[in-house]
């Protein structure tokens, strides 16, 4: 009976040595699988942020282009219309009027613009002082205009070229105009 005893509690510990390796082997099958599942977690948490990132950033540019949107409705009274040509002379001539100048458009395109740019060349002539307030009224003006070339002569007297009364000057400028098409 001993004997028979000891087999048995033999086959029993060998039952539970087996049973603790199946155990450990399915322990260790699992914890290789959710180790797995885990960087397969990681890895979509991942593209998620990344698609999320994306779409933050697409959300900040939409989000600029309607701020753009916006600023650019405020800037449309400083761009040039097609239609307002006589108003854009008649602005000129106001500000040459004003400071007791004359103005002569020597050349423009105003009636053929191209590359929605209008190029024009004027000429104020007037006393010195005269003439410098229609330059700084012409940077004043409402619409952006790009001077391009600026030339300023005095304008002798041949009579009396000693005399500084009643001296004269000479104000040539190239301007570039945008038009808003």
């Amino acid at each position: 009976m001993n004997k028979n005893f000891l087999k048995q509690i033999k086959l029993l510990i060998f039952l539970f040595i087996l049973l603790d390796g199946i155990v450990a082997f399915g322990v260790f099958k699992m914890e290789t699988m959710i180790r797995a599942k885990d960087k397969e977690i990681r890895n979509y948490i991942q593209e998620m942020e990344e698609k999320s990132r994306g779409s933050q950033n697409l959300k900040e540019v939409l989000d600029q282009v309607r701020y753009t949107k916006v600023t650019m409705s405020d800037y449309k009274q400083y761009l040039f219309s097609p239609g307002k040509e006589l108003d854009l002379i008649t602005d000129l001539e106001k500000i040459a009027i004003k400071n007791q100048s004359a103005l002569k458009i020597e050349s423009s395109n105003l009636d053929k613009i191209t590359n929605n740019t209008i190029v024009m060349s004027l000429r104020f002539t007037g006393k010195y002082p005269d003439v410098l307030k229609c330059l700084a009224d012409l940077e004043n003006y409402n619409y952006f205009l790009q001077i391009t070339s600026l030339d300023f002569n005095p304008i002798y007297d041949l009579a009396n070229p000693e005399s500084s009364e009643n001296s004269k000057s000479d104000l040539r400028l190239s301007i570039k105009l945008y038009v808003n098409p």
